[in-house]
């Protein structure tokens, strides 16, 4: 799906783990084929430098004759090749025109002249990540896959897409925004705005923590291209005209200011012989483009601003949930190391118990939490960093920014612990080793910004480098603390914002949208209105004609390999730590080891309803309640300072031959370097045996005000899995503690348990977890996974068992004989079948039907309901998102809980997507999709997930899914006929089903009068 990308970056990116090691640069260069100073296919080679530790070569390239740059890392080892072209795009308003160009690009080309290539090829592709992102000032159009036949037709289709666009004016219409009459052949009908990145900016913008990004932005930098909104503001996007898009295209679409990036086991030739015989010998060098592309600094404030505002209350009936925050303009991004030690300052200052921002502001309960995008920002020109605040009540406005400086003021007399910095650069060190999949795609999101500014890329991914120069600074005296003065304490160059709830908020909005349109309106002429009627009857023909979709490169059914791949079964250690089964992946993990210790609970019931709604607090409480041996800050420190993590959450295993019948269990978590592997496993012992909830049970309300707080604010963000889980509850018990655990259940029952906390009732709700814990510890069975390399089995073998050796040898051996799959008891969550809308202040619907089918993983329907969601999308994707103006929507299959779905985000319509999703089964029951279509859908649905070394073996641990059976299920997905889709759909359709919409108050009064649906107030 495109995609606006809101970055909100943090340093040390999950994706890049990654280490420069120091090596002889000069050796392996006389080895090296390719030689700096190489004409490579058009391309120079500039610099070449190898990473040795993950056994990858560093290629930077320059295309002569257009000064096209080119990033390459050469990985031997890594199948999941990446590319990116991105360019530096620089709007100068809010329109959106740069966010709307990332969409209409992709909407035909020269090459390949059909209406929307690039989601046509979403169904010719095995890829492993395809997307476009627009950020504030840079346009990526990016993918991967390890099909190298697959690779090298998705490159030729973007490319071409981006340097030979159509750019109609209909699909302008399309993705950007157009103005309708809601009756088309009625020019005296209501006006309408619609458009698929208006309606999805309405989306963005419905969020406050949106709100507050855009505000700090458009204060912070009122003097150049950081103060607008690239995605576009919905009431600028109305003034954006069609030529001002073509323009843009021919400003910043050109070779010159293009970046190449590429990573994995492909020739690199391969590709620089393909883009320069197939596009950039077609283009000269453009010597004015960088003078439009430069971004000027901001110049500095003398003194700072304060603004005041109002959000979209989604916690409606919460008045006290103020928000508050203040943002720092800093340092240059090209300053790389000063931006890396502002990185390991903010961890010091705001994560966890141990940080004084957190111990003063959030422990105080002046707030609940933290904003999302608290944090460095470090992808602009000039990094910022922000510290916000929510929950904050209206009394307490006030007090948020003198506490915080006063916080940072103490910090300056006192300093930092030793042991606290080294925690931090433990955390950073153990991350560096850490691979996972998708690595191609985040090392492109991590170096891009830095390689788009002329800062040092090398110097960028040479943290080992600045971690040594980092100890040495911190030694000297007060470096840390010259940093809080600089860049906090004597820096006017900072923006405070305040925002307060109004229930009004949209109404507002919609109030200002409705006056542009009703301005609009009456400055139309005669023949004004009548080119509205004819562009809508145009649009209509033009959406029904996809064109030759055989232009389109494609890779068949036999250009996929039939086995299965990654497919990992644990070696079964000798049950002999009382009768605990211990199994290990053999690994390369870069002498990582990971430990997963599963508590599976008996079939009998031993839960109440109420245990149930406590088990995700209780999973949270186990880490940061303390124990008896540490307090919650110490253990903090000792999770910081001798593991990679340390995690627990409640888990719900399907059997994979019947979907009624499931378990439910506690999964316990930790990662850590091999060397300190004994503490990692003491640290779980801890959390698991010794875990005391009373002693510090006054944390409970902080910990309980974060959960809530991830809830409200992934409402507007993920509101149709929001919808899919509720409606899913309504259907099959493992789906109503699915949203028991994890959906708007449970968020009310926080928000109903912090009113309880209210009353001081902290301490009877500790001792209910403490009673989860005991049965937990008593009466469930518990088996382990630990990852690792094979040298280290023997030692972890005997490291385990301090933790296996505190459970009775007879209670394990006994639960063994009460240990299977649950289908029915008393506190299962009851959930009544119908539908329901939730309302919610936000400016388009999220929606979701789902329907129970009951197919559990080993039966041949598994395959056909996932070919049939894919082949649905064919039939969805032009009604809800092309022709209904939603940023996404269309079907998808659950198999691990028999759930089929279709959904819809961030769209403008309600009951009209309901009758899209019914009319899909006449689609199919017609018989209407081609074979050409179905083979597609296989294809589709033949992508094999890559798995990091972490991931491997946890299907067969959690569920028993062998690996016959992944290949019985892969064998049934190539051998789909159009019968079996048919018998699929009729399953389908007699099949108990639920809807749920969030959305506003204006359409829920459209189902006021629907039968069987009930309307709630979150």
């Amino acid at each position: 799906m495109l995609s606006f990308h809101l970055k909100k970056s943090n340093y040390f990116n999950k994706f890049f783990k990654n280490i420069l090691q120091k090596t002889s640069i000069s050796s392996f260069l006389a080895n090296n084929k390719l030689k700096i100073g190489n004409d490579l296919n058009g391309f120079l080679i500039e610099k070449i430098r190898p990473i040795d530790l993950l056994n990858i070569t560093l290629y930077e390239l320059k295309h002569k004759k257009t000064g096209a740059k080119y990033l390459h890392f050469d990985a031997k080892n890594d199948s999941e090749n990446a590319f990116s072209v991105s360019f530096r795009t620089v709007p100068h308003d809010s329109t959106g025109v740069a966010h709307i160009l990332e969409h209409t690009t992709l909407c035909g080309s020269q090459k390949f002249p059909v209406r929307d290539p690039f989601f046509g090829m979403t169904r010719r592709s095995v890829n492993t990540y395809m997307n476009a992102w627009t950020g504030s000032d840079f346009t990526s159009y990016l993918f991967s896959s390890e099909n190298e036949k697959d690779f090298m037709n998705l490159l030729d289709v973007y490319l071409d897409c981006v340097f030979n666009p159509k750019l109609h004016h209909l699909d302008f219409a399309q993705e950007g925004f157009r103005l309708e009459f809601e009756k088309t052949e009625n020019g005296k009908s209501i006006l309408l705005p619609k458009g698929v990145v208006y309606n999805e900016m309405k989306g963005v913008l419905s969020d406050p923590m949106n709100l507050f990004y855009y505000k700090m932005m458009e204060n912070l930098f009122p003097d150049n291209t950081y103060s607008k909104n690239s995605g576009g503001d919905p009431q600028e996007i109305l003034t954006l005209k069609y030529p001002d898009l073509k323009n843009f295209h021919s400003e910043y679409y050109h070779p010159s200011n293009s970046f190449f990036f590429s990573y994995g086991n492909f020739p690199l030739s391969q590709k620089t012989e393909f883009i320069q015989k197939n596009y950039l010998i077609n283009f000269n060098r453009n010597e004015k483009i960088s003078q439009k592309t430069k971004i000027n600094f901001q110049k500095k404030f003398s003194k700072p601003k304060t603004i005041r505002t109002k959000y979209p209350n989604v916690n409606l009936k919460e008045k006290n949930n103020s928000i508050v925050g203040i943002g720092f303009l800093t340092t240059e991004i090209s300053n790389i190391f000063e931006v890396f030690s502002l990185a390991i300052l903010q961890k010091l200052l705001l994560d966890g118990p141990n940080s004084p921002i957190y111990q003063a502001l959030i422990e105080s309960e002046l707030s609940s939490g933290y904003l999302p995008i608290t944090g460095l920002e470090d992808s602009i020109l000039q990094p910022i960093l922000v510290i916000g605040f929510q929950g904050v009540k209206k009394e307490d406005i006030h007090k948020i920014i003198p506490t915080l400086f006063n916080s940072l003021k103490n910090i300056i007399k006192n300093g930092f612990s030793k042991e606290r910095i080294e925690s931090i650069l433990h955390k950073i060190e153990i991350s560096q080793l850490e691979r996972r999949s998708g690595f191609g795609i985040g090392l492109m999101e991590y170096i891009l910004p830095v390689w788009m500014n002329n800062a040092d890329v090398i110097q960028k991914m040479n943290i080992t480098e600045q971690i040594n120069i980092f100890r040495k600074k911190y030694q000297e005296e007060s470096y840390l603390e010259n940093l809080i003065e600089k860049y906090l304490l004597k820096n006017p160059h900072h923006v405070i914002i305040e925002m307060e709830p109004d229930e009004n908020f949209q109404n507002q909005v919609k109030q200002k949208e409705n006056d542009i349109i009703k301005k609009i309106e009456t400055k139309l002429t005669e023949e004004e209105k009548q080119k509205i009627q004819d562009q809508s009857r145009q649009l209509i023909e033009h959406q029904k004609d996809n064109g030759n979709q055989d232009c389109l490169p494609n890779i068949k059914l036999e250009d996929i390999q039939c086995e299965i791949k990654n497919h990992v079964i644990p070696i079964s250690q000798k049950e002999n730590f009382n009768n605990i089964k211990i199994e290990f992946v053999p690994e390369q993990t870069n002498s990582l080891v990971y430990c997963r210790i599963l508590a599976q609970f008996p079939h009998k019931s031993f839960f109440t309803q109420e245990d149930n709604f406590n088990l995700p607090i209780f999973s949270d409480s186990k880490i940061k309640l303390g124990t008896e041996k540490y307090d919650y800050k110490k253990l903090h420190q000792q999770i910081e300072r001798y593991t990679g993590f340390v995690n627990t959450s409640p888990i719900l295993i399907s059997s994979p031959f019947n979907n009624e019948k499931f378990q439910q269990g506690v999964l316990f978590s930790g990662s850590s370097l091999f060397s300190n592997s004994e503490q990692m496993i003491n640290i779980l012992k801890e959390i698991i045996h010794y875990s005391n909830f009373q002693k510090n049970s006054e944390h409970l309300k902080t910990i309980t005000n974060h959960n809530f707080n991830q809830f409200i604010n992934g409402f507007s963000y993920s509101g149709h899995r929001f919808a899919r889980r509720y409606a899913s509850a309504c259907l099959s018990p493992l789906n109503a503690f699915e949203e028991t655990y994890s959906g708007i259940t449970q968020a009310k029952f926080l928000k109903n348990q912090l009113k309880q906390f209210e009353n001081s009732k902290t301490l009877q709700f500790s001792k209910n977890l403490e009673n989860i814990s005991k049965k937990i510890n008593e009466k469930s069975l518990f088996k382990v996974l630990i990852t690792c390399e094979p040298k280290h089995i023997e030692t972890l073998e005997n490291q385990i068992k301090s933790i296996t050796s505190l459970f009775r040898n007879d209670q394990q051996e006994n639960l063994k004989n009460q240990y299977r799959f649950r289908s029915d008891s008393e506190d299962i969550p009851k959930f009544e079948l119908k539908n329901t809308f939730f309302k919610f202040p936000f400016n388009v619907n999220h929606i979701a039907k789902c329907y129970y089918v009951n197919q559990p993983y080993v039966s041949k329907f598994t395959a056909s309901f996932q070919v049939l969601s894919k082949l649905m999308n064919v039939f969805l994707h032009p009604e809800i998102r092309e022709k209904g103006g939603a940023y996404g929507g269309g079907a998808t299959y659950d198999f691990s809980s028999g759930i089929f779905t279709f959904y819809s985000y961030r769209d403008p319509q309600s009951i009209q997507t309901l009758k899209i999703f019914d009319k899909t089964f006449e689609w199919i029951k017609k018989n209407s999709f081609t074979d050409e279509e179905l083979n597609q859908a296989q294809i589709q649905s033949l992508k094999t997930p890559v798995l990091s070394p972490s991931d491997k073996g946890m299907s067969y641990f959690i569920n028993k899914i062998t690996g016959e059976m992944k290949q019985n299920k892969r064998d049934n997905l190539f051998s789909i006929q159009r019968k079996d889709i048919l018998d699929a759909v009729d399953l389908l359709f007699n099949s108990p089903n639920a809807s749920v919409i969030l959305g506003n108050d204006q359409n829920a009064k459209l189902f006021k009068s629907e039968k069987n649906w009930e309307i709630i107030e979150f």
